[in-house]
């Protein structure tokens, strides 16, 4: 089917899903040894006497076990998007982590920490960050100005030279993270000169907590602190617009693969069936 996940990168991001998780599943598995070895306690656990107290050995496994897997499975996603849109043959240069360097204006500094300040103290407000992006990316370019270093998690080349920059993060962000990612995207404006299409950065969040819909979507601070209109794309919008329509899907169906891989092993760990 057109825009879909091609069986090679399918592959290619189960293998790197089940690559970072085995490991995790391993210190797992030699965690509960320990607790055993140590008389069925819970040595390993790093949670509160509470949780302790309240809940069963195997759910404050599988709850370590989760929160162990949370940073890997965050790298696994960039790997994704990195292996969807090589794939998708739509860009001439794909990189994870790239590394943006420029000198940005006085003045351009100035309009920007003008607008973090109003930010963090008031939220967007009404304030759309294209428009944003527009006063920064055209303030004075005078020769004045500092040297700045910006690494973004997703960088795409266009055949035509566009560019697109991409901040995967979490889809239900604090208020810091929210201030320091529109103050980066907005420096990648200022640095760049330029706005969509030439330059496009944008807060890319890789599901909605909330449905399917974007209408759903309801996070109190990202509705505060971002402006999802123009800023964000939220999940099937960022990767069927990396691999065409039909790519969130298949994406979702690769990690239901590897997890029906996981599982057995998962479930002898913690001493229950899997399903």
């Amino acid at each position: 089917m057109a825009g879909t996940i091609g069986a090679e990168t399918r592959q290619k991001i189960k293998y790197a899903i089940l690559e970072a998780v085995r490991p995790k599943l391993k210190q797992l598995a030699e965690t509960q040894k320990s607790a055993c070895a140590s008389g069925g306690g819970t040595s390993g656990i790093t949670y509160s006497p509470f949780h302790q107290a309240l809940f069963p050995k195997s759910l404050l496994f599988a709850w370590q076990f989760e929160r162990a897997c949370s940073t890997v499975l965050g790298k696994c996603l960039e790997k994704a998007a990195e292996l969807i849109a090589v794939a998708s043959g739509r860009y001439k240069t794909v990189k994870t982590q790239k590394r943006l360097e420029g000198t940005i204006s006085n003045a351009a500094r100035v309009t920007l920490d003008s607008i973090i300040n109003s930010l963090r103290t008031q939220g967007f407000q009404g304030q759309r960050f294209d428009e944003l992006a527009e006063k920064v990316a055209s303030a004075y370019r005078g020769g004045n100005g500092s040297k700045i270093r910006i690494v973004v998690d997703l960088y795409l080349e266009g055949w035509q030279g566009n560019e697109e920059f991409y901040e995967m993060k979490s889809p239900l962000p604090n208020k810091d993270q929210c201030v320091a990612t529109t103050e980066k995207l907005l420096a990648i404006h200022a640095v760049k000169h330029a706005l969509s299409p030439r330059v496009t950065a944008k807060y890319a969040m890789a599901f909605n907590p909330f449905g399917e819909s974007r209408s759903e979507y309801r996070h109190s601070i990202a509705q505060k602190y971002l402006d999802l209109e123009t800023e964000v794309l939220i999940g099937a919008e960022f990767w069927d617009h990396l691999g065409g329509n039909g790519t969130y899907k298949d994406l979702l169906d690769i990690y239901a693969e590897a997890g029906r891989e996981i599982r057995p092993d998962l479930g002898k760990v913690l001493g229950v069936e899997s399903s």
